[in-house]
């Protein structure tokens, strides 16, 4: 697959922390790889052919691929594309910049126990819903 890559692009549109790099970099391929498994069959192959062509583009300017170019590199051939004149090149990279935002939050997520409890108001409305339908029953 392409997670490596999609980390390689992530790496230029997301602020990746300074301070433990590598375990961030393993928590999002990690999380892109649950992505990609939950993903239906044509929004996978979608982005797999997005990732192919970011990968190719810059063999024509520095005849190297997008993975082996240095971060200063990377980000310009990312600038490229969002300020092309083809739609579809803005389309495409607005929609990786898409998938990374939500990996990158959902990691964000985990770090901070958003979702490890739920608030006490949440749980006392669900347990008078529950109330409320036993009764009706």
């Amino acid at each position: 697959m392409f997670i490596r890559l999609l980390t390689k692009v992530a790496e230029t549109i997301i602020p990746f922390p300074n301070n433990n790099l590598e375990s961030f970099k393993n928590n999002f391929i990690a999380r892109a790889k649950e992505f990609f498994a939950n993903m239906a069959i044509l929004p996978r192959i979608t982005f797999s052919v997005i990732l192919i062509l970011i990968q190719l583009t810059p063999m024509l300017r520095y005849l190297r691929p997008f993975s082996k170019l240095s971060i200063e590199k990377r980000k310009k051939v990312v600038e490229k594309w969002y300020t092309s004149k083809i739609m579809t090149k803005r389309l495409m990279i607005n929609a990786i910049k898409g998938l990374c935002t939500m990996i990158y939050l959902s990691l964000q997520g985990d770090e901070f126990n958003f979702n490890s409890t739920k608030p006490k108001r949440c749980e006392k409305i669900t347990q008078k819903q529950n109330l409320e339908y036993s009764e009706q029953s």
